[in-house]
């Protein structure tokens, strides 16, 4: 890989895929508990691993094709600490990629703050440009 290349690997702020069957017939819709939230994180570690140096977390597929939406400052988080612990011995893994958050649960100053604090280089609040 040259110095300065850029790896980007897209990650999907909704992890939890489908509804089991037998609670979707009764009509039940329970959430998702946050133990199933680490499948972002583990991606992001594999991702960094295999040469990744960009991370763009997004959340606009989330409510498509049986997914559900998580609060993104909570993937962020996990993602952020998963990188921090992977390689503890050989520095760790998360000063080798920078995570992009897009997201349109970015609506105030605040929500924008709160992201650069819980680890994202850079914030897309693409629902605060449209309105």
């Amino acid at each position: 890989m040259e110095s300065g290349s850029l790896l980007p690997h897209s990650l999907p702020c909704s992890p939890v895929r489908r509804t089991p069957r037998y609670l979707h017939r009764a009509g039940v819709r329970p959430l998702p508990r946050i133990s199933r939230h680490v499948r972002p994180a583990d991606e992001a570690v594999e991702a960094v691993r295999a040469g990744a140096t960009l991370l763009l977390l997004d959340d606009a597929p989330c409510h498509q094709n049986g997914r559900y939406w998580i609060d993104p400052h909570l993937c962020l988080a996990a993602i952020d600490t998963a990188l921090k612990k992977a390689e503890p011995g050989n520095g760790n893994l998360r000063r080798r990629a920078g995570i992009v958050l897009r997201s349109g649960a970015i609506r105030t100053l605040h929500d924008l703050v709160l992201a650069c604090g819980f680890g994202a280089d850079a914030v897309s609040p693409y629902l605060l440009f449209a309105t």
